[in-house]
């Protein structure tokens, strides 16, 4: 499920980390992320000026979205753990007593502002864990297509036509092949956002390996794809699990697609379609993509 917040949220999150730990350390805090981001006014936030115009005064009092239409940029996956941090960190839940202000914008304000936001935007808020979650609400997949959920992409969509139609017409092996197309191409959209080539302007070496063959200008194969994916599981942090099931899924429907493909096998029926789990592949695999790649 993809995270829609208003974009006021950022500003006050920019302002809690700078009164409490400073500009520097806000972008410190920002790059465990995976997260580059700066701001000219930042180097000016601690010089003195007039008594009625102090940089800092200045930048904490007057509404700025520089950083909130930055935020635009980021994958949304990424919002949960930095708003996690920022809603149960100590020193600035402290600030909710403070009487301090800037040019009378009180700071005791902020934190609860950033509270209100996320309760408004639906987001669980576990104190006794210290944890943010969103419930998604379960989708009905009704109807009478093999695989009845869309994907808010025209190019995986159209696939997707193609499998209910072959499903429709009894063309079961035009299935197989198809939903294995399917989960290939959601699996290397999933790897090229969870794992960019760019990180922070600079090309990431690494990252690009995962999910692509630089040596023979293309992407890795199915199998490798799903080695590698499988082997950074912990990147995906309380999705973990969900992606190794994934992974494990859609191997063994590579593996029967392969067969079917290489030599003569056996046509298929009902019966060895369900047991590929094909459907239960492509769930698996949609949550993922909606939550990762945003679409």
């Amino acid at each position: 499920m993809s995270l829609k917040l208003n974009q006021e949220i950022w500003m006050y999150v920019e302002r809690l980390y700078i009164h409490c730990y400073g500009a520097e350390s806000f972008k410190i805090f920002l790059k465990k992320y995976g997260i580059e981001y700066d701001n000219p006014k930042y180097t000016d936030l601690k010089a003195n000026g007039p008594s009625h115009k102090i940089p800092l005064y200045v930048f904490m009092s007057e509404p700025n979205y520089d950083f909130a239409n930055f935020m635009q940029t980021v994958p949304t996956y990424k919002y949960l753990p930095i708003l996690q941090q920022i809603v149960f960190d100590p020193t600035i839940i402290a600030t909710r007593k403070d009487g301090w202000n800037y040019y009378g914008e009180p700071i005791r304000n902020w934190h609860q502002k950033v509270i209100e936001i996320l309760r408004t935007t639906g987001v669980n808020i576990d104190n006794t864990n210290k944890k943010l979650s969103i419930t998604e609400d379960e989708e009905d997949f009704g109807g009478p297509d093999f695989l009845p959920y869309d994907f808010s992409d025209l190019f995986l969509d159209y696939i997707r036509k193609e499998i209910n139609e072959s499903y429709n017409n009894g063309q079961l092996l035009a299935v197989i092949m198809l939903s294995r197309k399917l989960l290939e191409a959601l699996i290397i959209r999933i790897c090229e956002v969870v794992f960019p080539k760019i990180v922070n302007g600079n090309y990431h070496e690494i990252n690009h390996d995962i999910w692509y063959n630089r040596a023979k200008g293309r992407y890795h194969g199915l199998e490798l794809l799903l080695s590698n994916l499988k082997a950074k599981s912990v990147d995906f942090h309380e999705d973990k699990d969900l992606l190794e099931e994934t992974c494990d899924l859609i191997e063994a429907i590579r593996i029967e697609a392969n067969k079917c493909v290489h030599r003569d096998y056996k046509i298929p029926n009902e019966e060895y379609l369900k047991s590929l789990k094909i459907e239960n592949a492509v769930v698996n695999t949609r949550k993922l993509y909606k939550k990762y790649c945003n679409p």
